[in-house]
């Protein structure tokens, strides 16, 4: 005979997501979709951006760090209407469920202060040009009354190719 495996009961999952830190349903996630990227912008989606915030996900934030605009041209975040602790590219608020999907415009000289002349040197406008992305989140959203963060911290670091996918042939 086997003995039986102990399932953990629906109370302990209960006491569990009442502890002061956000509910993990997925692991933080995102993907990016070059495909758009001759029309200025990338398709970056995720999920597991969540926070115990009541009503909304994660605020989070998007930079591109060859092209971090200046105290200027910062996104502002969309809770507090101020710049983010850092210099971002770009910020939004997750659904409730964790889940976005945000169209990011590239970096230009209007949008990140920096001259035509390092963009290029970076290769924005450039075919096949790789650059670093980093997806945060965590701070962003401010803290409850004992100093811990609403926002489930997250900081996904991807690097990615300008280039469009490969069409796809019907047989």
């Amino acid at each position: 005979t086997v003995a039986p495996t102990a399932e953990p009961s629906e109370t302990a999952e209960a006491t569990k997501s009442a502890e002061p830190k956000p509910t993990n349903p997925v692991k933080a996630n995102v993907t990016i979709s070059t495909e758009k990227w001759r029309e200025g912008k990338i398709v970056v989606r995720g999920e597991g951006f969540v926070s115990n915030a009541p009503g909304r996900g994660a605020i989070f934030a998007v930079k591109f760090l060859d092209a971090v605009p200046d105290n200027a041209h910062q996104a502002i975040n969309p809770l507090t209407k101020k710049g983010g602790n850092s210099p971002a590219n770009f910020m939004a608020i997750a659904n409730e469920d964790g889940t976005f999907e945000v169209e990011v415009p590239l970096p230009t000289t209007e949008n990140t202060g920096l001259s035509a002349e390092d963009l290029a040197k970076a290769g924005w406008a450039t075919e096949n040009s790789e650059h670093n992305v980093q997806i945060l989140s965590g701070s962003l959203g401010g803290a409850d009354e004992q100093g811990k963060n609403y926002d489930r911290g997250v900081s996904i670091r991807q690097l990615i190719k300008l280039s469009d996918k490969a069409p796809e042939y019907a047989p």
